[in-house]
C-alpha cells in the first residue's frame, strides 16, 4: 500500500474516531491512540510499516517543543532552574534506581540490562504530558510548570544515558569522552550566538520582502537545521528544538511563527500518537496479560509515589503533588530509543525488549485515565472544603499594589511603567493570570479580599493601593 493511501486512511479515520471520542468524553490523545491500534497490525493491519511513519510523526513532538520554547524567555527559564535541575535530577535518579532494583531482584536480570530498563522507564513522555496539559488548560498551573521543568531535565538526562549504553556493552563509541561533551557545549554556545547575530537579522531581511509565507519557511528551515545538527551529535532533538524556540522568544516574529507553525504541530502530533498505537502488540498482551498489565500498573504506581514524595519534600500542596505524579507516571518515547539502542548493543534480547516496550505503550494509554480519576474523583473527595491555592507573593520594594488586573488595573500598570514605578499586581481570575504570564507579565494569583494576602504583599510598606473588584464580588 502506498504512503499516500495510508496517509489518506489515517487522516480519514482520525476525523471520524477522534471527534466521536470527544463526544464520549475521551481525551484526544486516547482517540488518536485507539485509532492507531485499530489501523495497526494487531487489528485491521492497514499500516505495515509504522516505524517509517514514526520518523515523520516525531517531527510533531519537535514542533511542540519549539512552540513551548517560543513562550519561554531566557529570563523565565533561569527562574525555573531549581525546578529543572533539583526536582528533575531527584526524579530521574530515585525513580531509575528503584526501577533498576525491581528489575534486578524481581525479574533476575543482569545489572546492565536492569540499569538500562530502570532508567529508560524513569523518563516520561513529553508529547503525551504536554498535549494532555494543553488540552486541559493546565500547562500554566503550578503542577503544569513543574511537569514541564522535569520533562526538560529528562530530555537533558537522555544524552548521558544514550552515551553510557555502548560503555555498558563494552563497545567503542564516539558518543562519550571529553571531546564529545566539549562538542556539545560548543554547539549550544554557537546556537546562542547564531540566534543573536544571524537568525534575527535574517528574519528582518526576509520580512522586508513582504512575503509573509517566507517567515514560516525560514522558521521551519531553522528548526530542521538545528534538529539535524542535534541528531548528528546524538543530542535530544526535542531539546534542540526547545532551545531554538527559547532563543527566538524575544524576537518580534515570535507570534507570527507561533500562528503559522501551530497547525503543522497539531497534525503531526496526532500522527505520532497514532503510530504509538500502531506499534502496540495486542498478541503479546494476550500471551502474558499479567506480566504486561502488572508491569504497566507497577510503573505507574512507582513513578506516581516517587514524584508525589519529591513534590511534598519541596513543600508543594497535596493537590499539586498528586497531579504532578499522575501526569509524569507513564513511560516515554525516549524509552523506545534507549531500549532499541540497548538491543543493538546486545544488552537486551527481543524476548526482554518486546514486553518492556508494550508496558511503556500501555502506561501511555492509561495516563489520561488515571489523570482523570485523580483530578475529578480522588482529589475532590478529600479537598471539597479547601480554598484555591494562591501564589506566595514575595516582599518587594514597589510603592504600588494593584488589586484586580482588569481594564482599570491594566491602565494603572501602564501609567506606573511610564513613570518608572514598580508595582505588585494581584488578580483572582486564574485565566487572566495565565494569559498575562504567558506573555512575560508579572501577575500574582490571589484573593485581594483576604487581609492576610495583602499583609504578605507588604501593604503596610506601600504608598498606593489601587483596588478594582466586580460588583458581584462585593454584593
Amino acid at each position: 500500500m502506498s504512503f499516500l493511501l495510508q496517509a489518506t486512511i489515517f487522516l480519514g479515520a482520525s476525523l471520524i474516531l477522534v471527534p466521536l471520542g470527544k463526544r464520549l468524553g475521551i481525551a484526544t490523545v486516547l482517540g488518536y491512540l485507539f485509532t492507531g491500534i485499530l489501523l495497526g497490525p494487531s487489528v485491521l493491519n492497514i499500516a505495515h510499516d509504522p516505524e517509517a511513519i514514526m520518523e515523520l510523526a516525531e517531527f510533531g513532538v519537535i514542533l511542540l517543543m519549539f512552540l513551548i520554547g517560543l513562550e519561554l524567555r531566557p529570563q523565565r527559564l533561569w527562574e525555573m532552574r531549581d525546578s529543572i535541575f533539583v526536582m528533575g535530577s531527584l526524579q530521574v535518579v530515585i525513580t531509575g534506581i528503584i526501577l533498576m532494583l525491581t528489575v534486578l531482584l524481581l525479574f533476575q536480570q543482569h545489572l546492565a540490562a536492569s540499569f538500562v530498563i530502570g532508567f529508560a522507564l524513569a523518563l516520561s513522555s513529553t508529547a503525551f504530558v504536554l498535549q494532555l496539559l494543553t488540552e486541559k488548560q493546565q500547562l500554566n498551573t503550578t503542577y503544569g510548570q513543574q511537569s514541564f521543568s522535569i520533562l526538560l531535565f529528562q530530555d537533558i538526562a537522555a544524552i548521558p544515558l544514550l552515551a553510557v549504553i555502548p560503555l555498558l556493552a563494552g563497545t567503542e563509541s564516539t558518543h562519550h569522552g571529553i571531546a564529545y561533551f566539549a562538542a556539545i557545549i560548543a554547539t549550544f554556545t554557537g546556537l546562542f550566538l547564531f540566534s543573536r547575530y544571524v537568525m534575527r537579522p535574517f528574519f528582518r531581511f526576509v520580512a522586508k520582502s513582504g512575503a509573509t509565507e517566507l517567515i514560516t519557511a525560514v522558521g521551519l528551515f531553522i528548526i530542521l537545521a538545528v534538529v539535524l545538527l542535534m541528531d548528528t551529535l546524538g543530542i535530544s532533538t526535542t531539546l534542540g528544538a526547545f532551545l531554538t524556540g527559547v532563543l527566538l522568544a524575544d524576537s518580534e516574529f515570535r507570534h507570527e511563527l507561533e500562528a503559522s507553525i501551530a497547525p503543522f504541530k497539531g497534525l503531526l502530533l496526532g500522527l505520532f500518537f497514532m503510530t504509538v498505537g500502531m506499534t502496540t502488540q495486542l498478541s503479546l498482551l494476550i500471551e502474558m496479560p499479567w506480566l504486561i498489565i502488572g508491569g504497566a500498573i507497577g510503573l505507574l504506581v512507582i513513578k506516581t509515589l516517587v514524584l508525589t514524595a519529591i513534590a511534598r519534600y519541596k513543600k508543594y500542596s497535596w493537590n499539586n503533588s498528586l497531579l504532578l505524579g499522575t501526569c509524569l507516571a507513564q513511560g516515554g518515547e525516549f524509552a523506545f530509543v534507549i531500549l532499541s539502542l540497548a538491543k543493538s548493543e546486545k544488552i537486551l534480547t527481543d524476548a526482554l525488549l518486546e514486553p518492556v516496550t508494550l508496558i511503556v505503550t500501555l502506561s501511555m494509554v492509561l495516563t489520561p485515565v488515571i489523570y482523570w480519576i485523580m483530578a475529578c474523583k480522588i482529589i475532590p473527595l478529600f479537598h471539597k472544603e479547601l480554598p484555591p491555592e494562591y501564589d506566595e507573593i514575595p516582599q518587594q520594594d514597589n510603592p504600588i499594589i494593584i488589586a484586580g488586573f482588569g481594564r482599570f488595573g491594566q491602565i494603572i500598570a501602564r501609567i506606573a511603567r511610564l513613570q518608572h514605578l514598580g508595582f505588585t499586581a494581584i488578580d483572582n481570575n486564574l485565566h487572566q493570570v495565565d494569559f498575562v504570564r504567558r506573555y512575560g507579565g508579572k501577575l500574582y494569583y490571589g484573593d485581594v479580599t483576604q487581609p492576610d494576602l495583602l499583609r504578605s504583599a507588604g501593604i503596610e510598606k506601600r504608598k498606593y493601593l489601587f483596588w478594582q473588584l466586580m460588583m458581584s464580588k462585593i454584593l
